[in-house]
């Protein structure tokens, strides 16, 4: 023992980084903290939570414009949770939503609503003025065989039939073939263009067809489909080879 003590402490196990991190008990990291956020039914309301001062329990509505994007994602999920049971209500409460439209607002509601977009749902379409596609749409998928792990490229033409410019939603669906063989849809997004009066779009995309964590591909026949504004418009079968 030191002629200093208690003055000094000896601290050998922590003298170094290695030592000290070899010899640690806990360590708290950002994925081990939440963030709590209290949500009560109904619509415009706001209650004071009495156990903890400054903490407040708040409807939907009044999350939508929380200033953290955390929050504001979450409550986009929860809508997003609610659309694919209650598609009618989570448009509705999208469309009062955006009645006071601002930049932060427009991203967490097309967040929630992002499982309808890929449906095409109708009312999703007309509330953000996509309108039924007059277009005649060619698609082509090269090449038409190839096996797995490669990559085939899309090919689409968009040629507009309207009299004036329209506004066009454009995404592509790969039914890829399952263990069980059967077909299962898979929509990828792609983009967002306005066709003019007339007008032809040219669009090409690379799809790999290579094994990832989520999907795994099988041999066999899988197809290539085209959709604008939420209906399909054109489609491609194509040969997956082992």
């Amino acid at each position: 023992m030191s002629r200093h003590y208690p003055t000094t402490r000896m601290r050998r196990m922590r003298r170094h980084d290695f030592s000290r991190r070899l010899m640690r008990e806990h360590q708290l990291s950002t994925s081990d903290l939440i963030y709590p956020v209290f949500v009560i039914e109904g619509e415009g309301e706001t209650e004071a939570v009495a156990s903890m001062p400054g903490i407040e329990r708040m409807t939907i509505d009044k999350l939508v414009d929380d200033e953290s994007e955390t929050v504001r994602r979450s409550v986009a999920n929860h809508l997003n949770d609610i659309s694919k049971d209650h598609p009618s209500v989570a448009v509705e409460i999208a469309a009062t939503w955006l009645k006071k439209r601002t930049k932060e607002r427009e991203k967490a509601v097309k967040h929630a609503l992002r499982t309808l977009i890929k449906k095409g749902d109708p009312a999703v379409m007309a509330l953000y003025g996509y309108g039924k596609p007059e277009a005649k749409v060619k698609v082509a998928v090269k090449p038409a065989r190839l096996k797995i792990g490669e990559t085939a490229k899309i090919e689409v033409e968009i040629q507009s039939t309207a009299k004036k410019e329209q506004k066009l939603l454009i995404d592509y669906i790969v039914h890829f073939r399952k263990a069980s063989g059967k077909l299962s849809p898979k929509v990828f997004k792609w983009t967002e263009k306005v066709a003019p009066a007339g007008g032809s779009i040219h669009l090409t995309k690379q799809q790999p067809f290579r094994d990832v964590s989520t999907r795994k591909h099988y041999a066999g026949e899988q197809v290539v489909e085209v959709q604008v504004n939420g209906q399909v418009l054109a489609k491609k079968r194509i040969q997956l080879e082992a």
